[in-house]
């Protein structure tokens, strides 16, 4: 079976405010999570399509909104759909040439909701993503992580859990076929199995997602991630990959970097906004981006760090990202 790793980076650098300089570590501002009541700006283009705007969300009151603009300048009729928690709440077609608003709200009786703006087309891609979090407690559903795929139909995810597992239950992972979004394909997640899903006999983009079902009762759905399968289905491929988010952001680094980097950037790896806020810089710089705990380096990323031996290290997100105790641990790999 040919594995392969699919690359792609899309977003801006958001918040990029200077907190501090020390030891050649730069730490750029902006938390992960959103209070209540903010107004977040879209400004991005994909398949041809620029939507600009903004999706506003008040979670302690369970009301959100958005205001979009999008711009054809493609060749190819586009649509452009917004969801909220894996459910599409509005869509417009957007003729080549032609200019379309999505204008609209949305309610959920959960303390959270994720929110994607997607413009189709051979594969959907996300112009905005973002999770928005209540101040007051809710719902947080575990994370997946690639795992393997058993067989070239059957993808396998391991569980990174978090947040109060009292406030859910029912958890699964639900599969859905981009190419026709009435396939769909879910599985439990029992105790600490490693659950894996079967996408036989549709090749293509699959999105999966976590679910599950919130104290009120609601259907909740987490941040979700995309594979193709068959997993063999990029002839002369290779697939970089570890047993974890973490081992995994290190190998892509052995693979791509030599030792002597100029900056290497750090994020928080149990959420993926900072680090992929940062993809675009890091590929300007031509520096790698390594994850981290909020309080522990792990010994993967150390053991890399070692190898990289970089003039500069930026750590991308605020202290209740990555604290100043690894802060203080990272500046200990700074040779410039």
């Amino acid at each position: 079976m040919n594995n392969h790793v699919r690359k792609r980076s899309f977003g801006s650098l958001a918040a990029a405010a200077v907190v501090s300089l020390i030891v050649g570590i730069t730490v750029l501002g902006g938390g992960s999570a959103v209070a209540a009541d903010e107004t977040l700006p879209v400004n991005n283009t994909a398949n041809g399509v620029q939507v600009t705007g903004s999706v506003n969300s008040d979670v302690e009151t369970g009301e959100g909104s958005f205001n979009l603009v999008a711009v054809n300048s493609g060749a190819m009729p586009r649509d452009v759909l917004i969801q909220v928690n894996g459910t599409t709440v509005s869509s417009v077609t957007v003729a080549p040439s032609a200019t379309e608003t999505l204008v609209g709200s949305f309610s959920s009786a959960d303390y959270w909701w994720n929110v994607v703006v997607f413009v189709t087309g051979d594969v959907w891609i996300p112009v905005f993503s973002h999770r928005f979090d209540s101040p007051i407690e809710g719902t947080v559903l575990p994370q997946l992580e690639f795992w393997q795929c058993s067989n070239d139909w059957t993808v396998a995810f391991s569980v990174t859990e978090q947040g109060d597992f009292r406030s859910y239950s029912n958890l699964r992972i639900r599969a859905v076929y981009v190419a026709d979004p009435t396939v769909v394909n879910e599985t439990p997640v029992a105790g600490d199995s490693v659950p894996a899903i079967t996408t036989d006999p549709f090749p293509g983009l699959w999105t999966f997602y976590p679910v599950a079902t919130s104290l009120a009762g609601q259907e909740v759905v987490g941040n979700p991630v995309q594979y193709s399968v068959p997993c063999g289905s990029l002839p002369g491929a290779e697939r970089l990959a570890g047993p974890d988010r973490f081992a995994t952001s290190a190998a892509i680094s052995a693979s791509s970097f030599a030792p002597g980097v100029s900056v290497t950037y750090v994020a928080f790896g149990r959420n993926f906004p900072d680090a992929l806020s940062a993809a675009p810089v890091a590929g300007i710089e031509g520096g790698p981006i390594l994850l981290t705990e909020t309080n522990t380096i792990p010994e993967v990323i150390r053991t890399e760090l070692d190898r990289l031996n970089p003039g500069k290290i930026v750590i991308l997100g605020d202290v209740s990202s990555v604290s100043d105790t690894v802060k203080t641990a990272l500046a200990a790999y700074v040779t410039g």
